[in-house]
C-alpha cells in the first residue's frame, strides 16, 4: 500500500491561527466582511499573498464571489520568491494539509499537465518553502466552498514568458470545459523610496493592462525595472487564461499597498483581489 505524502502546515501560528476553532471563525469573520452577494461566481480569482491580518479586506473581497460555489479542483497558481529553480512544479503528494483538515490532491488531473508539457514536472520544489503563497488560500476555501473538492498546487519557479505561456496554454487546454475554481496569488512589489505620486502611476498603469489582457510587456527589461519584483508571471497567466476559457471580464475589486519589513530590507508590497467574470457584474444590486 502507498504511503500517504504529506504537506503540513508551515504558516499556522505565524500568519494565520493555528488553533482550527480560532482559524475557522476568523476566516467566517473576514468573509462576512463582504455583505452584497456576488452577482455572478467567477472561475478565476486572484488573491493576496499576506497574511491574514495584514490582507483581511482583499481576502475578503476575493473570496466573497466564491462562497458556497460547488468545485471538483481548485486550481492554486503561486511564485516561488525565495527558491529558483527552471520549471513548473505540481506537488508530488497526496494532500496539502491545514489546521482545518487535509485537502486531496487531484493526480489524474496533475497527470494531465505533466503529459502537457515537458517543462511541467511533478515534484516538491517549491512547496515547502517559507514563503507558503498557495497554503494562505486552503483554510479560505475550506470555509468558502462546499466540500469534497481536490486541489492541484502549482509553483512556477521561473517567471520567464515561456514558461508563463506554457502553464498558460496547459491550463486553456484541460480547465476550460472542466468545473473547476482557478486561483492566482499575486504581489508586487516596490522600491520604499519610491513616491506616493510615482507608485500610485505604476499601479493604474499595471491596473490597466490587466483590464485590456494587454500583459505580454510584463516580461520586458523596462517593465521589471518599473518594480523590485512581484507575481508578474502569475498576473500575466491570469490575463491569458481568463481569454481562453471565456471569463474574459476582469474586476478589481481591491488593491492594498503596505510598507513591509524583511530580513533584506523594508519594501512596498503591493497586493491585489480580483475577480474573472462572463458578465459585468461581481455585487448583486
Amino acid at each position: 500500500m502507498k504511503a500517504v505524502s504529506t504537506r503540513k502546515p508551515i504558516a499556522a501560528g505565524t500568519l494565520y491561527p493555528s488553533d482550527p476553532d480560532t482559524l475557522k471563525n476568523h476566516v467566517t469573520e473576514i468573509l462576512a466582511r463582504v455583505k452584497t452577494p456576488s452577482a455572478e461566481s467567477p472561475k478565476l480569482i486572484v488573491v493576496p499573498q499576506g497574511s491574514f491580518k495584514d490582507c483581511a479586506d482583499l481576502y475578503a473581497e476575493a473570496y466573497s464571489t466564491v462562497i458556497g460555489k460547488q468545485v471538483d479542483t481548485v486550481v492554486i497558481i503561486a511564485y516561488s520568491e525565495t527558491e529558483f529553480f527552471n520549471f513548473i512544479s505540481i506537488f508530488s503528494g497526496d494532500e496539502y494539509q491545514t489546521p482545518l483538515g487535509g485537502l486531496k490532491i487531484d493526480y489524474l488531473m496533475r497527470d494531465e499537465f505533466a503529459d502537457e508539457d515537458d517543462d511541467i514536472f511533478v515534484s516538491d520544489k517549491g512547496h515547502f518553502n517559507k514563503d507558503s503563497f498557495i497554503e494562505l488560500q486552503l483554510p479560505f476555501l475550506q470555509v468558502a466552498l462546499e466540500p469534497g473538492f481536490k486541489i492541484l498546487p502549482i509553483v512556477i519557479g521561473n517567471q520567464s514568458r515561456e514558461f508563463c505561456d506554457e502553464v498558460s496554454h496547459a491550463m486553456g487546454e484541460i480547465l476550460s470545459s472542466r468545473n473547476v475554481l482557478i486561483v492566482i496569488c499575486a504581489d508586487m512589489i516596490s522600491d520604499p523610496a519610491t513616491p506616493k505620486p510615482e507608485l500610485k502611476a505604476l499601479i493604474d498603469e499595471l491596473e490597466g493592462d490587466l483590464l485590456n489582457h494587454k500583459t505580454e510587456h510584463f516580461f520586458s527589461r523596462d517593465w521589471k525595472h518599473k518594480f523590485q519584483s512581484g507575481a508578474y508571471g502569475p498576473l500575466h497567466i491570469a490575463a491569458k487564461v481568463s481569454q481562453m476559457i471565456n471569463y474574459k471580464t476582469l474586476h478589481i475589486l481591491k488593491t492594498q499597498t503596505e510598507l513591509e519589513k524583511w530580513d533584506n530590507g523594508d519594501h512596498l508590497v503591493t497586493y491585489f483581489s480580483m475577480a474573472y467574470t462572463r458578465s459585468g457584474k461581481t455585487r448583486q444590486s
